[in-house]
């Protein structure tokens, strides 16, 4: 190297190392002030790349001290503000004026609780985060190089910038961070001025939930929207793997994970458990708590209570043996019985489709049974799917398309070739009769026809309002089933009913809306469907275009099923469908191929 060429290197590489000094103090400074009475405050505001899958976002973060500070945010409609300081902690609600007030300790919500929290969910994210929060260790583990131009800092990470920081003066001002979503904006600014802001005076309603209430929903609910956000983002990937328990195997493979369960209630629950603990804390933590928070936000009633009340009535009419079941997956997870009992009675709150064609409009007459449910992608059930296939004592082995956590069923079909798939309806509150996805579950278990199937829904007392497809491979027969807590209605193919407003022969199609017109569009359109087009039936706009959590389709006289759940940014009707049966899922050596 020349001498020239290496004096200007030397130069450059002294520019950066002053430039990340200079930028380390005064993120330092920011981060830990010298007294507790200094006011730090961060604005943060997410601009989407992608306006059609989310929405722009607002964050401001005012902190005095470690525990005392106030957070508002907003999403569309959905806002929020929370305040902790003085041993109590507030959420208050804007959309309908709702003040939520608990006490709160030390170890209360606050963002150390939050950081635990992830740590027990996710070391490797809980180390991500610690790293963004250190230039210093984002410098040594991500190869990062600081280049400075006037006030302006520029973060490179392996040649790709990520990041620009602005300084005014020597402290922090304005930083844009680049992820492959979006553009997360921050503005930081402080003052020696402490204080905080409060909304008590624009509440008409308060609620005192408990203190342990208040601080788990808040810090398990944030916690879990940073684990599904840093998943979108990285794109982490997912290692295939066998594991052979006591009572079932479990194989991970192409992103599905495939569990076999065979003994008595506590044994499979305990094994459902054992194997998906992670899994199953992060579905309850969706369900229970993200999803609970945001129920709470909108309606002003405390989601925690509201669960319970249900649980309370609902256990009534839940047969012992599920209840063990519930038991044993508590205890093989590891995850206290409550949550797991509650999350498993998480209102079904689905906007479904579903259908099955025969005879004349399919190649060779095959029934095909199509079962499309559409709930909030965003929440990130489709990261912890699970195909369960279950060989309970003195019960009909099944294979049930859920998720983690749960030991009901949506879409399920038996080895007596009845395939079952649910619709959700109105009716919350009506919560006195068997829970909708044990109901079926127990016609998975216990229907060796599909008269037998129409028996169990009639004589057992059911809940809200669902609907439903059943259909029996053996004759090729199905029905579309209409149930309230106080009626039950079965709809034959071909047959009229005044909420189908078109009818095709030998078919039955159940959808709202434009949906069902899709539907009905499309299976008039084909000559003859096969398997692919059956699948393609259940393709947008017959499925939600953003929020198609697992689509289904049986055609139980093969005893087979090809299944599809939704990726980061596509419904599950835009993934790969993959092609089972029920024959080869009862076998071990399905669970202990080479992947």
């Amino acid at each position: 190297m020349r001498l020239k060429e290496l004096f200007v290197c030397l130069i450059i590489c002294s520019v950066s190392v002053f430039a990340d000094e200079v930028l380390y103090k005064a993120y330092g400074d920011f981060l830990n002030p010298q007294t507790e009475e200094f006011t730090r405050r961060i604005d943060y505001e997410f601009k989407a790349n992608d306006r059609e899958f989310d929405k722009s976002g607002r964050l401001t973060y005012l902190s005095k001290g470690d525990s005392s500070f106030t957070l508002s945010f907003s999403l569309g409609l959905l806002k929020i503000h929370v305040t902790r300081d003085k041993g109590r902690l507030q959420l208050y609600t804007p959309h309908n004026k709702t003040l939520f007030m608990s006490s709160s300790s030390e170890s209360g919500f606050s963002l150390a609780s939050v950081m635990t929290c992830l740590e027990g969910m996710d070391p490797k994210l809980s180390d991500d985060i610690k790293t963004l929060l250190s230039f210093e260790k984002l410098q040594n583990n991500c190869d990062v190089i600081v280049r400075k131009n006037g006030p302006i800092y520029y973060i490179y990470a392996k040649g790709v910038m990520v990041a620009e920081i602005k300084l005014k003066g020597s402290t922090l001002d304005k930083a844009k961070i680049f992820f492959q979503t979006g553009i997360l904006n921050l503005k930081f600014s402080n003052s020696k001025r402490a204080y905080l802001v409060y909304r008590n005076s624009q509440a008409k309603t308060v609620v005192k939930p408990s203190e342990m209430d208040m601080n788990r929903s808040l810090t398990r609910s944030l916690a879990r929207y940073i684990e599904i956000r840093h998943h979108e983002i990285l794109q982490p990937e997912i290692k295939e793997d066998v594991k052979e328990g006591k009572h079932g195997t479990l194989r991970r493979y192409k992103g599905f994970n495939f569990v076999y369960l065979k003994g008595s209630p506590y044994e499979i629950g305990w094994q459902h458990g054992d194997f998906l603990a992670a899994e199953s804390r992060r579905v309850i933590d969706s369900t229970l708590y993200l999803m609970g928070m945001v129920y709470t936000i909108k309606t002003g009633n405390w989601f925690m209570d509201k669960i319970r009340e249900a649980q309370v009535r609902l256990d009534k009419y839940t047969p012992k043996e599920y209840l063990e079941e519930l038991k044993g997956l508590a205890e093989g997870s590891k995850i206290p019985y409550e949550e797991v009992h509650l999350a498993n009675y998480f209102p079904a709150l689905f906007h479904c489709s579903g259908f099955t064609v025969k005879d004349e409009k399919t190649v060779d007459g095959t029934l095909y049974h199509g079962r499309v449910l559409d709930y909030m992608c965003r929440i990130g059930l489709q990261y912890n799917n699970a195909i369960f296939t279950v060989e309970k004592v003195d019960s009909l082995a099944f294979v049930n398309v859920g998720f983690a956590g749960f030991i009901g069923s949506v879409s399920g079909m038996n080895e007596e070739k009845i395939s079952l798939g649910e619709m959700g309806g109105r009716g919350e509150g009506l919560w006195d009769g068997v829970p909708m996805p044990i109901l079926m579950r127990m016609t998975l278990e216990k229907a060796h026809s599909l008269e037998e199937a129409k028996t169990i829904f009639s004589t057992n007392e059911r809940t809200c309002e669902y609907y439903y497809i059943f259909a029996d491979g053996k004759d090729k027969s199905s029905t579309a089933v209409y149930a309230k807590p106080e009626s039950i209605e079965f709809l034959d193919p071909g047959k009229s009913h005044e909420k189908l407003p078109y009818k095709v022969p030998k078919c039955l199609m159940i959808a709202s809306g434009s949906r069902y017109e899709s539907l009905h569009n499309k299976v008039k359109e084909y000559e003859l469907i096969d398997d692919q087009k059956a699948i393609d039936l259940m393709n947008a706009p017959t499925a939600s275009l953003t929020n198609n959590l697992h689509s289904v389709l049986f055609v139980p006289e093969k005893m087979k099923l090809w299944i599809s759940y939704a990726g980061i940014y596509h419904g599950a009707y835009d993934e790969e469908f993959i092609e089972l049966k029920l024959s080869e899922l009862l076998k071990k050596d399905f669970y202990l191929k080479s992947n």
